[in-house]
């Protein structure tokens, strides 16, 4: 997958002799195979129908052309050089940040993740800063996601457990009930029969 050679890339230190040909002259590793994700030298032939970049030098830093890395990577918003003629971006960053009393600061922005000092219209200074702000932009975004899903998935379980319709038909059963038990309770009290008054015993006034 494409972040699996890209994190690889960003973290391979280049320009290092070749483990497999170390006596053998130009076998500074200044190549890197995606299709392997791994670095090598001139003298690595096994690599010859896979993907690859060359990586240059500018500055003591590492750097790829455009046109080279376009093929597999985006480069758009990253700040580019010329380096020998060509367009090129760093691999990683720098790590210089702006300077807040430097005049070049009303004319230029910062790197969105480290902060380097760059031109308009230009966003990242370096492969790794764009990868970078990216991955985290796409964490979020998955996140919210998964919230918001969650979130429909209970809204949706209580909507369905307690719907317009079976409020109505719990109401109406309810009312049926309540009717019921009052029928119940109105013939039940006029079968019961009525209870005769037992008259007193009539007390006769002494005689005199």
């Amino acid at each position: 997958m494409e972040s699996n050679w890209l994190g690889t890339l960003l973290n391979t230190k280049f320009y290092t002799s070749c483990d497999l040909h170390p006596n053998l002259w130009r076998n500074k590793k200044s190549r890197f195979c995606i299709d392997c994700s791994v670095s090598f030298c001139k003298n690595c032939t096994i690599h010859d129908l896979h993907r690859q970049v060359n990586i240059w030098k500018y500055v003591y830093r590492e750097v790829v052309r455009v046109q080279d890395m376009e093929k597999y990577f985006c480069c758009s918003e990253i700040h580019p050089y010329k380096v020998n003629g060509k367009l090129a971006v760093h691999i990683n960053s720098c790590g210089q940040s702006v300077d807040t009393k430097s005049p070049k600061r009303k004319s230029s922005n910062p790197c969105e993740e480290c902060g380097k000092h760059i031109h308009d219209p230009h966003r990242f200074c370096s492969i790794a800063c764009k990868v970078c702000v990216n991955s985290k932009i796409k964490d979020h975004s998955v996140g919210t996601v998964v919230s918001l899903s969650q979130d429909s998935g209970n809204l949706s379980f209580k909507d369905n457990k307690r719907s317009p319709e079976t409020n109505a038909s719990e109401l109406e059963s309810t009312i049926s009930i309540a009717e019921s038990m009052e029928e119940t309770k109105t013939s039940t009290s006029s079968l019961q029969p009525r209870k005769r008054r037992v008259k007193s015993i009539p007390h006769r006034a002494p005689f005199f």
